[in-house]
């Protein structure tokens, strides 16, 4: 059969006059090829203009487009079939951007994500077009008519072929924002008869279509583009990462949801920069130094830990926490939870008087203020390390009652017994819980010969002799290196018990007893210690009541320890002679690096002349690490 030619240039007029309404630059460019046609005179390439013409046409719908009955037998059918990106891909191209032609016996499946890409990339073919179809972007283009006209039917011999070709690929290149050749910015528009001028307003009145003026071909994303879109979109339910390629990853991981299920997203992401957009989403200070700078380590810490300040015995489901441990189990290497909420009261009939204000609801029963049990959590947690813990209640406001802040004996119970557990424990804190000797001696009972335990930190307590003496035994039954009993109730027995400890012990580093009252037979008795002791190279005794006789045995520490390099003396009364005698015994001392003597009445004069040794030991101790070797690498 034969086209047509003048009314193949209506049908193309009035196409692109209907594309110009809608402020199509289609149409604009549309309309220059036809005034390039007409002038030149070119049959074939009208008629590649006319398949032009319906691709543009399908592609401006918004569904499928309806039959057209003139060009019904020069148009091919695309098919939908299986199309196949890349392996493992094809379960996620939505079913609509997999289209091939059948055109006779041949069929022609395009492994391209965009056709002007690959028309411009040499890749175009005279009998098989593909398109994309994107179900993401809202609207679906279907190309129910389509292929390339029978050209030995269209104008004279040799106007087909690669010529053709060549020639759509022109036109192609135009429509792809491709700057018109110099020659063709004006072309001659063509004269029309009234006969023609009627048809074509007659065909704009039969084929009105609704466009976006705002779209484009380039807003077709790639197929690959549409994959990644499809597996994001399904990650919760199919989750797949290490199948692809790694630019792939990157992109899924950008995208991915912070709210997914950690049951999805834990043991499968690995990637730091996704958990640091999930802690950066939670919290507005992300410090990863104290999580040894992994930010999934410090999210899964503080989500578990956020748990904890929040459980409410008898009312928060224990499956909150239970549900987690295998997710976090191994992540998790510290816990810090300062907040431990009490049962709520179901029944308060008596009312609070002003006792309450004195600590009198201490006599109180603690059988409804028992807190969470640790048991079951820590030893589940097999990488845990470190245990931070604060039995009370953080802004609790007007609420304020002394039981809020009541660790009882049953909460010491559990936590002990799961202690004994936690065998790889190094780091255990137990602080402001109002822990007494009792408790001690109960925790210290668990803690005996722990394989790992190197720090232990009861300050801030209540604490006596006992607890002390507990304290004592515990020296010398483990591999403490650090112990902080700042801020108890130790007097000097507490404080002779710990010396004796200490003047047996070989692995202890640093005691911290600030803020008791071990006076002067506690300090003697820690001095006469610290005469045979070789480990212990920090120790601090502020506030604890000290005078002379103290700072007379700890000069001749001084003169004797070459271990010792921070002693902490301040606010004690070790008066103008104590300081004295301490200063002659720093005069031979070479180890000694800090002497805290503030507020200690020992003169300024004397506290001058004792900070001049102190920093002349300080920068030798500098000097002598710069000029050490460095440590050959085996």
């Amino acid at each position: 059969m034969k086209f047509d030619y003048c009314y193949t240039v209506l049908k193309l007029q009035a196409t692109a006059a209907e594309l110009i309404m809608h402020n199509s630059t289609i149409g604009v460019k549309l309309k220059t090829c036809i005034e390039i046609s007409a002038r030149e005179n070119i049959s074939s390439f009208v008629l590649l203009s006319l398949l032009l013409f319906k691709i543009v046409k399908a592609l401006k719908m918004m569904c499928v487009p309806r039959n057209d009955v003139d060009y019904h037998e020069s148009w091919h059918q695309y098919n939908v079939c299986s199309h196949r990106a890349q392996p493992g891909y094809a379960q996620h191209v939505p079913a609509t951007a997999r289209i091939s032609i059948l055109k006779g016996r041949k069929k022609a499946t395009f492994q391209s994500e965009n056709l002007l890409h690959y028309v411009c990339s040499g890749c175009y073919a005279e009998d098989s077009v593909f398109f994309p179809c994107s179900t993401e972007m809202g609207a679906r283009w279907f190309i129910h008519k389509a292929g390339t006209p029978q050209l030995a039917h269209a104008g004279p011999a040799g106007k087909c072929g690669s010529d053709s070709c060549s020639q759509a690929i022109f036109l192609l290149l135009l429509l792809k924002e491709k700057r018109v050749p110099s020659r063709m910015q004006q072309p001659a528009a063509p004269s029309l008869r009234p006969s023609q001028t009627s048809l074509a307003a007659g065909s704009y009145c039969a084929h009105r279509v609704i466009e976006d003026p705002e779209w484009s071909l380039a807003t077709v994303p790639h197929l690959t583009e549409l994959c990644l879109q499809n597996i994001v979109h399904n990650f919760e339910q199919n989750p797949i990462l290490d199948s692809l390629l790694p630019e792939h990853q990157r992109k899924v991981l950008d995208r991915l949801s912070t709210g997914l299920p950690l049951a999805v997203t834990a043991n499968l992401i690995s990637d730091e920069d996704y958990w640091k957009r999930c802690c950066a989403e939670r919290w507005q200070v992300c410090d990863i130094s104290n999580y040894g700078d992994s930010w999934k380590r410090m999210f899964f810490e503080r989500h578990l830990e956020n748990i904890l300040k929040c459980f409410i015995p008898n009312t928060t489901d224990p499956n909150q926490v239970l549900d987690l441990i295998p997710i976090c189990k191994d992540y998790v290497r510290k816990l810090e939870v300062d907040q431990f909420l009490p049962p709520l009261k179901v029944d308060q009939k008596e009312e609070r008087d002003d006792l309450s204000d004195t600590g009198s609801d201490f006599q109180l029963s603690e059988v409804s203020v028992h807190h969470y049990d640790l048991g079951a959590l820590i030893t589940a947690l097999p990488h845990l390390e470190e245990l931070h813990l604060t039995y009370g209640v953080k802004d609790c406001g007007m609420n304020f009652e002394w039981n809020l802040f009541n660790f009882t004996y049953q909460d010491c119970w559990n936590l002990a017994v799961a202690l004994k557990k936690c065998h790889n424990l190094k780091v255990f804190k137990l602080t402001r819980s109002k822990v007494d000797d009792e408790k001690t001696r109960l925790l210290v009972r668990n803690l005996l010969d722990h394989p790992c335990l190197v720090e232990l930190n009861l300050s801030h307590n209540l604490i006596r002799d006992k607890g002390a003496r507990a304290v004592g035994k515990l020296i010398n039954h483990s591999k403490l290196e650090i112990l902080n009993l700042c801020n108890n109730q130790i007097h000097h027995l507490g404080a002779q018990a710990l010396a004796q400890a200490l003047a047996e012990n070989s692995t202890l580093t640093s005691l911290n007893l600030r803020l008791n009252c071990v006076e002067d037979k506690g300090g003697e008795a820690i001095g006469r210690a610290l005469l045979t002791n070789t480990t212990l190279k920090s120790i601090h005794l502020g506030s604890n009541n000290l005078s002379e006789p103290t700072a007379t045995l700890f000069s001749q520490v001084l003169a004797q320890n070459a271990t010792l390099t921070s002693i902490n003396f301040s606010c004690n009364h070790l008066g103008l002679d104590g300081g004295k005698q301490l200063l002659d015994g720093l005069a031979d001392n070479k180890a000694l690096t800090e002497f805290d003597l503030r507020l200690a009445e020992v003169g300024q004069q004397t506290e001058y002349h004792i900070h001049q040794i102190v920093w002349a030991n300080r920068d030798a101790v500098r000097l002598g690490s710069l000029q050490q070797p460095p440590a050959t690498l085996l």
